[in-house]
Formats: C-alpha cells, sequence, structure tokens
C-alpha cells in the first residue's frame, strides 16, 4: 500500500477553487466563507462532547489548529464540522495518535487568513452542490478529501490494497439538521473507457489519441519520449517483451543519440 491518496481533481476543480480561495470582499465566495469561519459555536453545540473529552481532544492535537488552546472554546462551522469527523473516526475505533495524522492530511490551516481552505472548500460543495464529498481513511491513517467521483480515481490509480474508510461530509450536515443537495448519480464506465482514461492520466505518455466508432473505443495510441541516455535497443526489448504493437524513431545530433521516441498503439 502507498504512503500517499493521490486525487486527481483535475482542471475545472483547480480552477473554481483558486476562485473561491481568492475571492475579494463583497463577492459571493467571500461572504459563504465569512459566514463558515464565524466563530459562533460553543461547546454546547456538541451534544457527545463534555469537557474532559475536549482537553484530552486538545492535549492529543486533535482539534483544529484555529481554536484557541485557552478559555472559552469558540468554534467556527467548519471547526464543528471537523469535530464531528473525530467522533466518527472514535466511534469507529481509530487511535488518537492515527486520527492526529488525518488531521494533518484534511485539515490543513491557513494562519495568515485563519482558514481551512480545502476542507471548507469540499464543505461547500456538499452544501451546495450533487457532489458527494468524504474523507477516505486509510487503516494506517493516511487520508485525503475526495468527491465520489474523485474517489474512483483513487481506487484505480492509488492501487489501494486494503480496505479504507469513507466519512461523509453531506451525511454530517443532514446530522446537524441541513438540507442538502442529493449527490449526483455517477455513470457507469465500460472496461474500455476505464482503459482510455488511465492511459490519458498517465504521467508517462507526452501525447495520446484515442480512436472510436459508434461511440465505442477502438484503439489508444500513446507517444513516449526518452531524454535520458536514450537506449534504443533496451526501449525495443521492453516493447517486444510486452508485446506492443508501434514504432520506434531516433534522433540523433552528429552520430550521437539524443532521444528516442515510441509509438505504442492498444486495440481494445
Amino acid at each position: 500500500m502507498g504512503k500517499e491518496l493521490n486525487v486527481i481533481r483535475g482542471r475545472a476543480f483547480e480552477d473554481l477553487f483558486s476562485t473561491y480561495r481568492g475571492a475579494k470582499e463583497g463577492e459571493v465566495f467571500s461572504s459563504c466563507s465569512k459566514n463558515l469561519n464565524n466563530k459562533s459555536f460553543l461547546i454546547g453545540t456538541f451534544p457527545f462532547l463534555s469537557y474532559r473529552t475536549l482537553s484530552h481532544w486538545r492535549e492529543n492535537n486533535l482539534l483544529p489548529d484555529g481554536v484557541e488552546p485557552v478559555g472559552w472554546h469558540k468554534f467556527s462551522f467548519v471547526e464543528v464540522i471537523w469535530v464531528y469527523v473525530v467522533k466518527r473516526l472514535r466511534d469507529f475505533g481509530f487511535p488518537l495518535e492515527k486520527i492526529a495524522k488525518v488531521k494533518k492530511q484534511v485539515l490543513e490551516f491557513d494562519k495568515k487568513n485563519k482558514r481551512y481552505p480545502l476542507f471548507e472548500f469540499y464543505l461547500v460543495l456538499a452544501l451546495t452542490t450533487g457532489e458527494d464529498p468524504y474523507v477516505v481513511v486509510l487503516p494506517d491513517g493516511t487520508a485525503n478529501l475526495v468527491t465520489s467521483l474523485e474517489l474512483e480515481g483513487v481506487k484505480q490509480f492509488s492501487k489501494i490494497e486494503n480496505d479504507f474508510l469513507l466519512i461523509s461530509l453531506k451525511s454530517i450536515l443532514r446530522e446537524r439538521g441541513f438540507k442538502v443537495v442529493d449527490p449526483a448519480i455517477l455513470l457507469p464506465q465500460t472496461r474500455r473507457e476505464y482503459e482510455a482514461l488511465k492511459v490519458l492520466r498517465s504521467k508517462d505518455n507526452s501525447e495520446t489519441k484515442v480512436k472510436s466508432k459508434n461511440g465505442k473505443i477502438y484503439e489508444i495510441e500513446t507517444s513516449e519520449n526518452h531524454h535520458e541516455k536514450p537506449a534504443i535497443n533496451a526501449v525495443l526489448k521492453k516493447m517486444m517483451q510486452n508485446g506492443d504493437f508501434g514504432e520506434i524513431s531516433l534522433k540523433l545530433e552528429k552520430g550521437v543519440p539524443q532521444s528516442v521516441q515510441t509509438i505504442k498503439r492498444r486495440r481494445l
């Protein structure tokens, strides 16, 4: 099992997240963020949390970094939702040190702006869209934030070999009495679509072409450039061992190999 859960979020997500995070005063996103980070909740908002438990969680670094360590503990809405995540993990028997590890990975604190940008953004998705966000946690405490669609990518490309736990942000919001947008139904992928997506997201290929007919993918062509001391015999041997179809081209300068390009074609 890998030590990271790599989430491929895509350009559309990154653009929207950047817009949300950089919203100026008076804009809708800015007002939304301000409300979510307003410190208006006290310990009484948690029916399951005593002062003793709160102190114990604070000592073990489970509370959000933006919660003051002394005096009256005031929480923002974002911080309230995180405390519910901790409660869910404790209910599943997660030890405190692993929950602290989860926190470090999914509740990154922006000290300058006193916000938790990524966690906050996924919370907004849970509240206002058909996206279905989760905190996904592996048995060793490795964790990340994902939507249900992103989770499919994580399962396919992070090669998760063991069981994992999903904490639903929509479920927590419903428990808090909020009416959230129902999650969108994911369209199933065919085996060919899965293979094409896997190739498209590979970092090894410099160019990818997908051919389809009557709405069905029948061939994938990939190009890969080898620049570091290219050895055409080694590349050729590897393609032959893999049973690949394609071609190899060699670029020379003054008789010295500079790069090797492989073009592979795979029929599905």
